[in-house]
């Protein structure tokens, strides 16, 4: 038996706007699983793997009814030839269907399937010339170890002899070579020596007569279907994307032949369209362009958030498998093209193989309807987010922030799909309104958009880690903003308490005496927050911080607190000895903070000295 999963997600009915993409309004019903592990604390200790960006023949997206329909398609007697479109926006997994087809037809004995990739196509030769010479190529090496009959290679190397000259003529035209080379016949060579005696037509004019002729040839009567799959075709410059499209259409399109095209069909329109200029009437031409050549459009569908968790566990397994073997990953995605076929309705009591790791389940449920909403269920969006999470996480740890792992993904949510939103919350700490602002929004129940419904979202978040996480994110942006947080007064005393200078320090420390508790303690709030997310600034910022903590008790408090997020590991003795002098009483907060690190035993050889002394002196 499986282990079961509750995973009930509702919608609270607020406004027209709750199902649509510009809010999230998605909350858990319950806060545990069937395993007795809560929400809360959800991955922590689980190692998310890192995962490179290329396309796989794995199927780990439910796709293979569209890698079986596409071979089908391709190999069907009665089309012929034909030109098959795999379309999808950028990163819904084109690429790694055309690697699935592309695997399924290479076990055929009758196929042929020549690869190409127009992008890393030489941009001084011409397109056409160039996947024609690839096709063509392709056809020699097939039968270059049979027998064969002399007519026929002399027609396949007069084709190629074509070729060369196309693309020599386009090198001499952008390129300097003819100042240098005696003849444009000498230049033709560079791409190959001639390979008989026969006379070649420089020009490709009538090639497609010939082509027929050699697809006809007795010597590839072994041979179906020549099936070209053009990968990435949406990643070209606009020329050539209509060159490879006219090399498809008017030399190549011929029985026998068939063409299998991946690209963002928005985005080849859209280059298409450049061709006639601006306008509706462009874009309506390129759309009868496109129509004419690619017959048959596949398209890639957006995951279902069910997909999206699937997939998101099959990634997460991927780090830490389950028996360490490929039966194991196979057992888990048969499980997941299952679940696809399962009735709605049932979804709610699905089951999981009992030898998933409960981390892994319940990360990958938690971060599913983030995910899915957030980035539109795109494969290769999710790959990046868990990349940048997983960073992201371990920066937080590093700066002191301990936040749950599917808070951390909600926060990403928001700064990324919705940067708008996120630039509020950047405002509201400048204006050091963050806390009660957010609980405003929290507390009114007929709050609405995407802020709003982002606030409800689960798992809660505390606001003093919403506070660190804008300001890790501003830091990573190279933008610092925890000095706009403080009231316009104190911001020329920040900045003299951080300069390099000695006399503008000493100056603002004589000030610190005329300041209330409350300007105190935002300073003290500023510059701790600063040392935590840059922990390099220790050294010169320590001083003023114990200058502070030595003016007020509250101030010390906020300090202790703030800087109590940062791990031992990277206390700076400066911070140390600043807090805790040697002669004095240390705050309590301050000196509890300090014995924490002590007893984590994770300080440093000098810092843990001046821990030892300041505490062994305070209890003196």
């Amino acid at each position: 038996m499986g282990s079961t999963v509750s995973s009930e997600y509702s919608v609270r009915p607020r406004d027209a706007r709750q199902n649509s993409r510009e809010g999230f309004g998605v909350q858990p019903l319950s806060g545990h699983n069937s395993r007795g592990s809560c929400w809360l604390g959800v991955g922590k200790g689980l190692d998310i793997p890192l995962f490179d960006d290329n396309p796989t023949t794995t199927d780990r997206l439910g796709f293979s009814t569209l890698t079986e329909i596409t071979v089908e398609t391709l190999t069907r007697p009665n089309l012929d030839p034909v030109c098959v479109g795999i379309t999808g926006p950028w990163g819904s997994g084109k690429s790694s269907i055309v690697l699935q087809v592309k695997a399924a037809l290479s076990g055929r004995n009758d196929v042929l399937v020549v690869y190409v990739e127009p992008w890393a196509f030489d941009p001084n030769t011409d397109p056409k010339a160039h996947l024609i010479g690839d096709v063509l190529n392709a056809i020699s090496a097939q039968v270059q170890e049979t027998k064969g009959n002399n007519e026929f290679r002399d027609r396949l190397k007069g084709l190629l002899g074509r070729v060369r000259w196309a693309r020599a003529v386009r090198l001499a035209a952008t390129t300097a070579l003819t100042a240098q080379l005696p003849n444009i016949e000498n230049l033709a060579d560079l791409f190959g020596p001639a390979e008989s005696d026969t006379v070649v037509e420089p020009s490709i004019d009538g090639f497609r007569d010939e082509f027929v002729e050699l697809m006809e040839d007795e010597q590839l009567k072994s041979l179906s279907r020549v099936v070209v799959v053009v990968d990435d075709l949406d990643r070209c410059l606009s020329d050539t994307v209509i060159a490879v499209l006219e090399a498809i259409k008017l030399f190549l399109s011929v029985p026998k032949m068939a063409f299998l095209v991946a690209a963002d069909e928005t985005a080849v329109r859209s280059a298409i369209a450049s061709r006639y200029g601006a306008g509706v009437g462009a874009t309506k031409l390129a759309e009868r362009y496109l129509d004419k050549i690619v017959q048959i459009p596949v398209r890639v569908p957006v995951l279902d958030r069910l997909s999206v968790e699937a997939y998101v566990l099959q990634l997460l397994s991927l780090g830490i498998p389950a028996d360490g073997s490929a039966e194991a990953d196979k057992r888990l995605r048969d499980h997941c093209d299952a679940l696809r076929h399962e009735p709605i309705h049932k979804l709610a009591d699905r089951r999981w193989p009992d030898d998933i790791p409960a981390g892994q389940m319940e990360l990958a449920q938690r971060l599913a309807p983030l995910l899915h909403v957030g980035l539109d269920g795109n494969p290769r969006r999710i790959k990046r987010f868990l990349n940048e999470m997983s960073q992201r996480e371990r920066l937080a740890q590093s700066r002191g922030i301990d936040v749950d792992r599917a808070a951390v993904a909600k926060l990403m949510v928001l700064e990324q799909v919705h940067p708008h939103e996120f630039n509020h919350l950047v405002a509201w700490v400048r204006s050091d309104e963050l806390e009660p602002r957010l609980t405003a929004i929290e507390n009114d129940d007929d709050a609405a958009g995407a802020l709003a419904d982002w606030c409800r979202m689960s798992p809660s978040v505390d606001a003093a880690v919403v506070r660190r996480f804008v300001l890790l994110a501003a830091s990573l942006k190279g933008e610092v903003i925890a000095v706009h947080a403080l009231p316009e007064p104190l911001r020329d005393m920040a900045s003299a308490l951080t300069s390099g200078s000695d006399s503008r320090r000493l100056h603002a420390w004589r000030k610190i005496r005329e300041l209330s508790v409350e300007d105190v303690t935002h300073l003290s709030r500023y510059l701790a927050e600063t040392i935590c997310t840059q922990p390099d600034s220790q050294a010169d910022l320590a001083e003023s911080l114990g200058r502070l903590a030595e003016r007020h008790e509250a101030a010390a408090d906020t300090i202790a607190t703030v800087i109590s997020r940062m791990p031992a590991q990277k206390v700076d003795p400066a911070l140390v000895i600043a807090l805790a002098p040697p002669q004095g009483v240390i705050v309590p907060s301050i000196r509890s903070t300090i014995d924490t690190w002590r007893a984590s035993g994770s300080l440093t050889g000098q810092a843990l000295r001046a821990a030892n002394k300041a505490l062994d002196a305070d209890r003196e």
